[in-house]
């Protein structure tokens, strides 16, 4: 006997439907009242292109571009990647980051569904299943500026899956020239080009016909070269040294590799989160104790297991020190361990699996329908209250971190005060705070948040900074061997500056040792802190603004800087 509604078409629709909306309704009702992670996604809005609270990127260089917080860099370097999103960020960041969650997420619900009703659950399992697991997949905290990087994974799977079997062509070939135009090259692409690659030459010395495979592969290449063409150039044509050549990865000893390897199985990265030890892992040691011989898709699912393994090795020999010091001699500055950007869509696939052989093996269906709609939906509820729910309740607000009313006071004050202020001609330092949310706010910065820029610019910065993060011994091997946060750092605040709650309380008075004379040569006329300077006057500051009401965020102290 079966829970016959469960294999009607309108239930699985309609259910789809309302899990859907129920995902994005804080977005909806709550708006600038909603939480937005900081971390890698607010304080990462300068390198998107937006500036003044809306899109301003150009996809080709020009020497007329203004630039916003690397004064003096390369055009090439300010160039936004030709991609889907920058499309979104038309309407504003806010605006945009809702579009962008809710295409990529349609996709990726589409992408898991036809991959488990043609390929893994086929008309095996009730309908319904597919479109709950899919549900319970897209309620991931993916990270949104991935976009199909990790989410896509299944969509790119089913497309491989059809050209392989030259079934749905079109489509297929169309999802393929889409993936690379909504994903990340370095965060997912070269990985699975590289998988795919292998992949075709098994096959091809297994006699198959991979005509569309090789045909796909090279499309999928050329599109993301094309994409990413400033990587190329910097590299390859103009040879500018970036960044990226002074990355110095930290090695860690033998026992540090084994708990990383070990832990790779019950946890995820941030970027990158299954959420697989709660039911999917616990699900999957159960099959593997109970499974017979002849279960179904056993060969997908020894692949997938020893993929999945190979990831955790990948990951923790990265850090492993005899290895780091070979690699950070050859100066590449690329992260070789992201395989596991492909782990997420594959523990569901294998989770798949497992519940498609429990289904078959329990006799009494009504009883294997509700285990399985058991397991799926505690799924569900773990993935939503790792990101929706957070939404919701987490603090700050969006509206909180960007504090457009507070910005707008200061704008006001200083027209009012300051003789020859304007705030399209003027450039501020930020200390406290990402210099993103200035940007976002329409002033012009020094620094930020920058993946990628010249290894010159880092150098200059370094004068700058050299004398404050010395007393900071984290900070400064973090500048040193990474980098790609060039701030105005403070060695007592450090990193930890997506929590203002926790500065205003515990950090009433800071000194600044940055070098004010480095400062003026990139043209800063102001500071903008969220601590006030204890010896701003020996340094050569003047204190002109403050602002520590209560009702927002940030405590700002503003500060010119004197001729």
């Amino acid at each position: 006997m079966k829970l016959k509604f469960l294999e009607h078409r309108l239930t699985w629709i309609l259910l789809s439907v309302f899990l859907f909306t129920i995902y994005f309704l804080p977005y909806f009702i709550k708006g600038e009242n909603c939480y937005i992670e900081q971390f890698d996604n607010l304080d990462q809005i300068s390198y998107l292109g937006l500036f003044d609270g809306k899109f301003q990127g150009h996809f080709f260089p020009d020497e007329s571009m203004e630039e916003f917080y690397m004064p003096g860099i390369e055009p090439i370097f300010r160039v936004s990647l030709l991609t889907i999103p920058k499309i979104f960020w038309q309407f504003g960041f806010l605006n945009g980051y809702i579009i962008n969650e809710i295409i990529y997420r349609i996709l990726a619900f589409m992408g898991f569904f036809l991959l488990l009703r043609n390929y893994i659950f086929k008309k095996k399992i009730p309908i319904i299943f597919s479109a709950l697991l899919s549900i319970s997949f897209i309620y991931l905290p993916f990270w949104s500026q991935g976009g199909l990087s990790v989410a896509g994974i299944p969509l790119l799977l089913y497309a491989f899956a059809n050209l392989f079997f030259s079934k749905k062509i079109f489509i297929s070939y169309f999802i393929v020239i889409l993936y690379p135009f909504y994903s990340g090259f370095f965060l997912s692409g070269f990985f699975i080009l590289f998988c795919v690659f292998i992949i075709i030459i098994h096959l091809i010395k297994k006699k198959r016909v991979v005509k569309h495979l090789i045909i796909s592969t090279v499309i999928l290449t050329i599109l993301y070269i094309i994409i990413n063409y400033p990587f190329f150039l910097i590299n390859f044509v103009y040879r500018i040294p970036t960044n990226r050549v002074g990355i110095k990865l930290a090695g860690k000893g033998f026992e540090i590799v084994l708990k990383n390897f070990i832990n790779f199985f019950f946890t995820s990265h941030l970027h990158a989160k299954s959420n697989h030890q709660y039911i999917i892992l616990p699900t999957v040691l159960l099959f593997l104790i109970i499974k017979n011989k002849d279960y179904e898709l056993s060969k997908y699912f020894r692949i997938i297991c020893l993929f999945i393994i190979f990831t955790a090795i990948t990951f923790s020999l990265y850090n492993y020190k005899p290895i780091n010091d070979f690699y950070t001699k050859l100066r590449f500055g690329f992260n070789y361990s992201r395989f596991y950007f492909l782990n997420v869509g594959l523990w569901y696939l294998l989770w798949a699996i497992c519940l498609l052989n429990f289904y078959k093996r329990i006799k009494n269906k009504k009883i294997a329908q509700i285990f399985i709609l058991i397991l799926i939906i505690s799924q569900m509820g773990i993935n939503f209250y790792q990101s929706s729910w957070r939404s919701w309740n987490s603090k700050p607000t969006f509206k909180e971190v960007v504090s457009k009313e507070l910005f707008s006071e200061i704008n006001d004050h200083l027209l009012k005060t300051e003789r020859d202020y304007d705030k399209n001609k003027i450039r501020i330092g930020c200390i406290g705070f990402h210099p993103s949310i200035a940007n976002l706010n329409g002033f012009k910065t020094i620094g930020g948040y920058i993946p990628v820029y010249p290894l010159k610019f880092k150098k200059d910065f370094y004068k700058i900074i050299k004398d404050e993060i010395k007393q900071n011994e984290k900070l400064y091997q973090y500048f040193l061997k990474w980098g790609q946060q060039a701030y105005l750092f403070d060695d007592k605040l450090s990193m930890g500056l997506n929590n203002q709650y926790m500065i205003k309380k515990y950090f009433k008075t800071i000194r600044c040792e940055l070098n004010i004379e480095e400062l003026k040569k990139f043209d800063v006329n102001y500071i903008f802190s969220t601590v006030r300077i204890l010896n701003a006057q020996e340094i050569g500051l003047q204190d002109i603004y403050l602002n520590t009401e209560s009702e927002y965020y940030y405590n700002f102290y503003v500060y010119l800087i004197g001729d």
